[in-house]
This record gives C-alpha cells, structure tokens and sequence, in this order.
C-alpha cells in the first residue's frame, strides 16, 4: 500500500512538472517533493548513526560493554539515539499523512 502511494504521488509529480509547472497544483507538488527530499536525508542520516553505532559506543565510552551509574548523565550516543528515533518515527507520520493527502 505504501509503494502504492508513493507511484501515484510519483506520477502526480511528474505531471505537475512537465504539463504546467507554473500553476499552484504544480508548486505544492513540488513544494511537497522538496518537503519529503529532506526528509529522507534526515532518516538516511539517522539510519547511518545506527549502523555506526558500535563504533561510536567504543570511541566514546572505550569499549563496547559499558556500565553506566544511574546517577551519571547518559552518553552523547544514548541521547543522539533517543532524540532521534522520536524524530525517525514523526518523519514517518508526517511522510505518510503528506501523501495521503495528495
């Protein structure tokens, strides 16, 4: 269902662009187009945080088992994670409503 919407949105697009890139319909499509470009930098860029993440754990905290004191603030890694996973699953929520509404 989702590689549905994604072609039919696909296939809006390029008819606004190529049969009449100046009307409003056109401009929100491609408004939208650029929208969900930036998204999808934003999900590869956390996607890439964790496949490296292993390597991040050693080089910040020197290993890859580390106990961490419940008193201590988390590592940087942990709140990257955090922030970021809540962040991953908005960006899918927005993508989705984005073309649905198309």
């Amino acid at each position: 269902m989702e590689q549905a919407n994604i072609n039919r949105f696909n296939q809006i697009l390029n008819e606004a662009l190529f049969n009449n890139p100046e009307t409003f319909y056109s401009k929100r499509i491609i408004d939208i187009s650029k929208k969900l470009e930036s998204y999808r930098i934003k999900l590869d860029s956390f996607e890439y945080f964790l496949l490296n993440m292993e390597d991040l754990l050693k080089k910040e905290m020197g290993g890859s088992v580390v106990l961490i004191p419940k008193k201590e603030m988390p590592p940087k890694f942990v709140e990257k994670y955090e922030r970021g996973k809540k962040e991953y699953v908005e960006i899918l929520k927005d993508t989705r409503k984005i073309i649905e509404l198309i």
